[in-house]
C-alpha cells in the first residue's frame, strides 16, 4: 500500500516514478572500479556534449550512449536512498565491439496497490519468499554437510543491523519487505530439527509419541543443552565475520 519498486514491464498497473535502476555491478568492471553501486537509480549520464536526465533516462538510450563512447569517460550520476554520487567511468569494449561499463540495468516503477489488491499481492510475495528461504536452507545444510559451503551467506545480528539500516534509507517500503525476510527466516530455522529449536522439540514428541512413553529427562537435557552450546558458538563465529566484513 505504501509503494514497492516493481520491473516496469507491459500491461503492469498503478506505477509511478519509472526510472532505471542498477541491478548488478560486474567485478573488476570500470563501474566496480568507479564506486557505482547495485539498487542505484540513475538521474543523469552525460559523454561528451550529450546528456540524458529525466525521461531520457531508458535502457536504450543508456546503451546507445555508452556504445557511441570512444575514449571519452562517461559521468554517471546516482542515487541510493538519500545518497547522491557521480562517477566518471570509461567503458572498455566487448569481444563482439561493443562498447560496455559493467553493469545490468532494469526499468522500475513504484506499484501502490489498495488494501484488497495489496493484501492478495503481499500473500503471494510471502508465498514465494517462504518458499525461497526454505530452498536456501536446504542449499546451505547441503553445502555445509558437503564442505563446499562457507559463512559469507550466514549474517548475524550486527551484520542484520547493517542490513536494517541499508533498507531504511530506501525508504518503508524496503524496510517492511526486510523485516518480513527476517521474520520468514527466524521461523524456518526455528522449526530445523535440531536440539534447543522448537523444531528439535517436535522431533523428541514425535519420537515420544511413537514409543508411547516419555524419553528419559536427562537424555532431553543434554541434546538441548549441547544444541544451545552449538547455536550460541555458531552466532559468536558469525558475529565475528559480521565484524570482519564491516571493517
Amino acid at each position: 500500500m505504501t509503494g514497492k519498486a516493481v520491473v516496469d514491464e507491459e500491461g503492469t498497473k498503478n506505477l509511478t516514478d519509472r526510472r532505471v535502476v542498477i541491478t548488478q555491478v560486474l567485478p573488476d568492471s570500470p563501474a566496480e572500479t568507479a564506486g557505482l553501486n547495485p539498487g542505484s537509480r540513475i538521474n543523469e549520464i552525460t559523454s561528451g556534449q550529450t546528456v540524458l536526465s529525466g525521461s531520457e533516462i531508458t535502457l536504450d538510450g543508456i546503451q546507445q550512449l555508452v556504445n557511441q563512447a570512444t575514449s571519452a569517460p562517461v559521468t554517471v550520476s546516482t542515487q541510493n536512498g538519500s545518497d547522491q554520487m557521480k562517477a566518471t567511468v570509461t567503458p572498455t569494449s566487448t569481444e563482439s565491439g561493443d562498447r560496455q561499463i559493467g553493469i545490468a540495468m532494469a526499468q522500475v516503477g513504484t506499484q501502490t496497490l489498495g488494501p484488497l489488491g495489496a493484501l492478495k499481492e503481499g500473500a503471494v510475495a510471502t508465498y514465494n519468499l517462504t518458499h525461497q528461504t526454505v530452498v536456501g536452507f536446504y542449499n546451505l545444510i547441503g553445502q555445509a554437510l558437503t564442505g563446499s559451503g562457507g559463512l559469507s551467506q550466514v549474517a548475524g545480528p550486527v551484520g542484520i543491523a547493517d542490513l536494517v539500516g541499508d533498507a531504511a534509507d530506501r525508504g518503508a517500503a524496503p524496510l517492511f519487505s526486510f523485516v518480513a525476510l527476517i521474520s520468514i527466516n527466524l521461523a524456518i530455522l526455528n522449526l530445523l530439527p535440531f536440539p534447543a529449536l522448537d523444531g528439535g522439540r517436535i522431533v523428541l514428541s514425535l519420537i515420544e509419541y511413537t514409543r508411547g512413553k516419555p524419553l528419559p529427562p536427562k537424555f532431553a537435557k543434554w541434546a538441548n543443552g549441547i544444541g544451545l552450546a552449538l547455536l550460541l558458538l555458531l552466532m559468536l563465529v558469525v558475529t565475528y565475520q559480521d565484524i570482519l566484513r564491516l571493517l
